[in-house]
């Protein structure tokens, strides 16, 4: 049995490809979309980088975007990053730099934030990214669509998240 985050969602997709895997914002998502829609976004990064990154960061609003991409970086087989658009670009600078981030996926929720942080001297690629953004631009391209989830262990990091603990600078855990 696959104990890994991917893996538990394959059991849902195996089951039920046609049922909602979630809804937000009004919108209904089946596993198979979820699940098409992630191997696109995680080929497409893993494709338009020139190494596979120690991590991604998912720089997106709390809509249907945000999950596909939470799903692309645990298929692509990195540590994920979920990333605030609201968070000032110091502190998701800081967040970045802790936790090795290469690539960001985000959505049109993320443009200010994405202006703020290249302000800020942040200038890695983004993928998912609206038109326009001052990132350099990874293209979605669904002939790099993976077959598969890349594999996982359960020892491997899914995901860092940050608190800003009692000094205010962040934390991974």
């Amino acid at each position: 049995m696959d104990g890994t985050l991917s893996g538990r969602f394959a059991r849902g997709l195996a089951l039920a490809p046609d049922r909602p895997a979630l809804r937000a914002d009004g919108v209904e998502v089946t596993y198979r979309e979820l699940h098409e829609r992630a191997l696109v976004l995680a080929g497409s990064l893993l494709a338009g980088l020139p190494g596979r990154p120690g991590a991604v960061g998912v720089l997106a609003g709390k809509g249907p975007t945000a999950y596909a991409a939470l799903l692309a970086g645990l298929y692509s087989g990195v540590t994920v990053v979920p990333l605030q658009p609201a968070f000032p670009a110091a502190r998701t600078r800081q967040m970045i730099e802790a936790a090795g981030v290469g690539a960001l996926l985000a959505d049109d929720d993320a443009l200010p934030a994405l202006t703020a942080l290249h302000a800020d001297g942040v200038g890695l690629p983004a993928l998912f990214a609206p038109g326009g953004q001052p990132m350099p631009v990874l293209t979605v391209d669904t002939d790099s669509a993976l077959k598969a989830p890349m594999p996982a262990r359960p020892a491997d990091t899914a995901y860092v998240l940050f608190t800003s603990g009692s000094t205010g600078r962040p934390k991974g855990v």
